[in-house]
């Protein structure tokens, strides 16, 4: 696989986060559903999808502008948060708070239950203003970045639009999202980056290699990211692809925003001009550190390219 994509000058990524979350991470030494559970730790930090790439690529040296609706006190929160970590963000104030997001870790097990709240309704004022700065920043960006699904109140055709006037002016976009996607990936969307159980329910296919098939048939799509947690993931073109073996890890503590993060380095190098499978290796490197932490997205880069070291590669087709 190659890319003729060159370093972005440090242009800013725009990274579409429609549905942010405060996020509280409650620490139980056993987590037990059903039970009374008491928490040893509380912690707290801006997250959803689009802050969680934004945090990720913070992370990883690129500058990133996160474009988002935002209200009520959790929603100041959130840019309180973001400015103390300089990410910069276009933020349009609703009256609605903004959503909390409970992740409750297991401590014995490592595993972590998620308990997501809905998030608010969208008024068409609010997503015509949001869309409209997206629009104007486009022509100064290196790339977008299109994270999860929309709120209500805002339909399909706002990452279409986006997605087709950047490729209209040459601007790279990635999507991470599975859920109402048929129109973006048909106007101007150039790397899909979904898990596996997505994507086989995007192209109804079980078996990976018929689903990447099936998938370049229909769609005019460059490249396809596949993660699937600790078991292999994948990367490919039209031409094939390649597999990826992750090394054994220590215990993981909380995997919550780990696709996140393998988003954000991914489209980082990708927009760098490295090769597509080695921008892929460093950012499962990134995914896999980030489990290693209590807090979503976050993770040492030094710690992650150790990892991604051990991640092997393996060239299908």
């Amino acid at each position: 696989m190659k890319t003729n994509h060159k370093p972005s000058s440090q242009k800013d990524i725009i990274v579409l986060g429609l549905n942010p979350a405060w996020q509280k991470i409650l620490l139980f030494p056993e987590f037990i559903p059903g039970e009374i559970n008491r928490a040893v730790s509380v912690s707290y930090s801006p997250a959803g999808k689009g802050i969680n790439f934004a945090k990720a690529a913070k992370t990883w040296g690129v500058n990133v502008t996160v474009c988002q609706f935002i209200g009520g006190d959790t929603g100041e929160n959130i840019l309180r948060k973001l400015k103390d970590r300089k990410i910069k963000n276009i933020s349009v104030v609703m009256a609605a708070a903004t959503r909390v997001c409970t992740t409750c870790v297991c401590g014995k097990t490592g595993k972590s239950t998620e308990l997501i709240e809905p998030s608010s309704n969208v008024s068409q004022s609010d997503a015509r203003t949001l869309k409209k700065a997206v629009m104007e920043k486009l022509p100064f960006c290196a790339g977008v970045s299109l994270c999860g699904t929309y709120p209500k109140g805002v339909g399909p055709d706002f990452y279409a639009d986006i997605a087709a006037a950047a490729r209209k002016k040459g601007i790279p976009v990635l999507l991470d999202g599975f859920t109402g996607i048929r129109e973006t990936l048909e106007r101007g969307v150039e790397i899909l980056k979904v898990n596996r159980m997505e994507f086989a329910n995007i192209t109804g296919e079980k078996n990976i290699y018929k689903a990447a098939k099936s998938f370049f048939e229909k769609y005019d799509v460059n490249i396809v990211a596949i993660t699937a947690g600790h078991s292999n993931s994948y990367l490919f073109d039209r031409n094939g692809g390649y597999e990826f073996s992750l090394p054994l890890t220590p215990k993981i503590i909380n995997p919550i925003g780990a696709g996140d993060t393998v988003s954000a380095v991914f489209f980082c190098e990708y927009l760098k001009g490295t090769p597509p499978h080695e921008a892929f290796r460093l950012a499962l490197g990134a995914g896999t550190a980030s489990c290693l932490n209590l807090l979503p997205a976050e993770f040492n880069a030094v710690e992650a390219r150790k990892i991604a070291d051990k991640i092997k590669c393996v060239k299908k087709g």
